[in-house]
């Protein structure tokens, strides 16, 4: 066994998705990317767009299991730091929403409601609301530009 101190609590790395644990949790920053990837979890194998955001700030009530296997909130609400970049997953209504969204716009996201199911034994739908004043975050465009620049530039050193 290592004696180690890097392998503590202090420095493991978090996760890095928002669970919509409690109505009012919210993130707002800068879409940075957006993917598509395979979703097993349901026993479903669906593709599903994963949203990726430098936070300016926000907040979530993260999700862990109860005795009897159901997913509850946690009490407390883990602060999302300026800076910290996290992945929201998606579902049908925020992709419509999100749609007309671009790499580099500042957007926000909150959780704002759970609504029945309207067959017993299905899952309650959260809503979650997208919002945009359509402000592009200039310092991360600019940051992209000069990536894709020296990526270009590289590339033509590498076929001279």
């Amino acid at each position: 066994m290592s004696t180690d101190n890097f392998f503590n609590q202090d420095n493991e790395v978090k996760s890095s998705w928002v669970s919509w644990g409690k109505p009012g949790d919210h993130i707002k920053g800068t879409l940075i990317a957006k993917y598509e990837r395979l979703n097993n979890i349901g026993g479903k194998s669906e593709m599903q767009w994963i949203y990726e955001i430098k936070a300016m700030s926000g907040e979530f009530h993260a999700l862990e299991q109860d005795a009897n296997g159901n997913y509850i909130a946690k009490d407390e609400a883990t602060v999302i730091g300026t800076g910290d970049v996290y992945n929201v997953g998606s579902k049908a209504a925020i992709d419509s929403q999100m749609r007309n969204v671009k790499v580099g716009q500042i957007i926000g996201m909150m959780f704002m409601e759970t609504v029945a199911p309207k067959e017993k034994g299905r899952y309650p739908t959260k809503v979650i609301k997208v919002y945009t004043e359509g402000k592009m975050d200039e310092e991360f465009l600019t940051g992209m530009k000069e990536a894709e620049a020296e990526a270009a530039r590289q590339e033509a050193v590498k076929n001279f």
